[in-house]
Parts: C-alpha cells; sequence; structure tokens
C-alpha cells in the first residue's frame, strides 16, 4: 500500500509539472507509468522482483490470502487484548507521521495504547466515519483535530540467536497476544516470501509489522 501511495503522488506531480523534472529521490521508473498488476503467479513478476520494481499482485497471494476477510480493527482488538502498542498522532493539517519526535525533529508524538484504546480513540475523533474510510456516510460529524496510526511488531529474528541457514521460519519472536493471532502468523505464506527474497537477491526476513489507520 506504501507503494502505491508514493507511485501515485509522484503521478500526480508528473501531471501538474510536465516541464519540469521530477522530484528529488523519485526514481525515474516510479514516474513513467502506473504501477501494474499482475496475478501473483504470472511468470513476469520474478522479472520485477530482479529489477526491484513494485507491481500489484491480484488473485490470492499466498503471502496473506489466508488473512483477508479476517483482520478488521474489531478481530484484531480481541485478539491483541491489553498489549501496549505504539500509536502516533499529529494534528490533521500535518500531512505525514515523522515518526521521530522532539525539538527540531518532526511535529508530533507517540504513546503506548492498547489495540481497543486506539479504536476508541479514534472513534472518538470521527476518523472511522472519515471520507475515505469504509464506514464513511453521508451524516458523518466532522472529524477531530487530530490524526493515528497505530504500529506493533508482529513477528522479528531473535538476533541473539545464530541462524546460519537464514531460513524464514528459524527463531522468531512476537508479541503476547491470542492463540488465534499465532494461528493466523503462522498461516503467512513464508515459503512464498522466502523464494520471492531469493528471486530478489535480497536480505532474508527479519520483521513484520503491523501498521493500522484510517480513511481521511
Amino acid at each position: 500500500a506504501q507503494t502505491v501511495r508514493a507511485c501515485m503522488g509522484c503521478s500526480s506531480w508528473r501531471r501538474k509539472h510536465r516541464s519540469a523534472r521530477r522530484p528529488p529521490g523519485c526514481p525515474r521508473w516510479l514516474v513513467r507509468a502506473p504501477i501494474p498488476r499482475l496475478r501473483w503467479d504470472d511468470p513476469l513478476v520474478d522479472d520485477f522482483l530482479r529489477r526491484g520494481e513494485p507491481c500489484i499482485l491480484t488473485g490470492g497471494c499466498p503471502l496473506v490470502s489466508s488473512l483477508l476477510g479476517r483482520w478488521d480493527f474489531e478481530y484484531l482488538s480481541r485478539q491483541f487484548g491489553d498489549t501496549q502498542l505504539s500509536v502516533h498522532f499529529v494534528r490533521r493539517g500535518v500531512t505525514r507521521f515523522a515518526r521521530h519526535y522532539g525539538s527540531g525533529l518532526g511535529e508530533g508524538g507517540v504513546q503506548p495504547m492498547s489495540f481497543s484504546g486506539f479504536l476508541r480513540t479514534i472513534s472518538d475523533e470521527g476518523l472511522l466515519d472519515a471520507p475515505g474510510s469504509s464506514a464513511h456516510h453521508k451524516d458523518a460529524r466532522i472529524p477531530g483535530l487530530w490524526r493515528y496510526y497505530l504500529q506493533a511488531p508482529l513477528l522479528w529474528y531473535d538476533e541473539s540467536v545464530e541462524n546460519l541457514e537464514g531460513e524464514i521460519h528459524g527463531p522468531c519472536r512476537r508479541p503476547p497476544a491470542s492463540a488465534d493471532l499465532d494461528a493466523d502468523l503462522s498461516s503467512i505464506g513464508w515459503a512464498w516470501l522466502q523464494r520471492a527474497c531469493e528471486t530478489a537477491r535480497a536480505l532474508p526476513f527479519k520483521t513484520c509489522q503491523l501498521w493500522a489507520g484510517h480513511g481521511g
């Protein structure tokens, strides 16, 4: 999703400034055309992996196909329980989360919150009804002064244990959560991801994080 937003931003910039140079730090291939959509098992996907260029995978990619239709805010609230997670916040007029805050750094902050607390907070702010959210309707009230997103580690390598084979299913840690969430994480297509990393000649899997936001 981040890659798509970056592409859309660069493409939009290009349309408004056709005679200008591309934005600083934006690679040439990212502004020349829309991100292509391919079935996850299309042989062309390997070519994109080898070139390090993005494409949108369709048709039920095994990486997360088992989670589609299962993970929503209510479900994750039940699975994480009282576990404290990092919730970032900025004023609504700020267009991006800096994720590093303090004097001379980005505007905003971060605070610990349970997933249910995050859900309650954005609901109280009217953000679940904001334009762009799945729950938006014509009578929704104007969103509040703040924007939020939650960032939670789901799986990460225990770097204190050496894994000479570099296998994705090696020693991992995960935050306190429910047995259902553990089963969900085990159902992810790790073998597909390992093959994709090898095709792209990328570093092996290190960490998997959940980023939860809202429309508007």
